[in-house]
């Protein structure tokens, strides 16, 4: 809104002076899977998937990066 307000878009900024509320992190525990539970995701894939998903799995991506 700053640099909108500095073009001359806006005439003044109406985000100025607004504090955005504190929201407390949540801990959330990371939910890994099993070699077991691995193992029959895998299954289920079709071959197109499998090396590059091992390939995640084994070089320690985050599991929400995996999409898993």
């Amino acid at each position: 809104m700053n640099t909108a307000k500095m073009l001359g878009y806006i005439p003044w900024n109406p985000c100025r002076g607004v504090q955005l509320p504190r929201i407390e992190k949540a801990e959330d525990e990371a939910i890994l899977l099993t070699h077991a539970e691995f193992s029959l995701i895998v299954e289920g894939m079709g071959e197109r998937f499998k090396a590059f998903t091992n390939f995640l799995m084994m070089t320690g991506t985050a599991s929400e990066k995996q999409g898993l």
